[in-house]
């Protein structure tokens, strides 16, 4: 969501800021009734791409390629060239244009605010050792 924040005393112009609130999930099957939306789990077959991106990112072989920041709320990509190599083993393609747009479609956003988490990805169901909860995910 982006929000427009100014201060009306303010003669400077406006600031934007995106708000990367997170949810916290609790630790249940998503099987569990108190736990699933009104809307019915994502069907197996359209959760390839989370599941292997989920894969992809949780292999302690690329991570210094690709990797979860240490809180497992976000992910990075640290080597675009290394990320491309990859892409054809994981996804069958080597595009990382066609990737970014896939991330985008699933609903992650880019974290862009200065600090350790800059240039990261997140979506608050697509946590480290949770992959159950890729099944919430709605595509675009």
């Amino acid at each position: 969501m982006c929000v427009f924040d100014q201060d009306p005393s303010s003669s400077t112009s406006p600031n934007y800021f995106v708000d990367h609130t997170y949810r916290i999930y609790p630790k249940k099957d998503v099987d569990d009734t108190e736990f699933l939306t009104d809307e019915p789990p994502t069907p197996e077959s359209a959760q390839l791409f989370l599941r292997q991106l989920h894969a992809l990112i949780s292999d302690p072989n690329n991570q210094d390629i690709i990797g979860w920041m240490p809180h497992g709320r976000s992910w990075k990509i640290f080597d675009k060239e290394g990320l491309i190599e990859l892409l054809m083993e994981y996804f069958g393609c080597d595009s990382l244009k066609s990737f970014l747009m896939s991330v985008n479609n699933w609903g992650f956003k880019r974290l862009h605010n200065i600090g350790p988490d800059h240039k990261s990805w997140y979506h608050d169901r697509f946590l480290r050792g949770h992959p159950q909860l890729c099944q919430l995910m709605k595509h675009r």
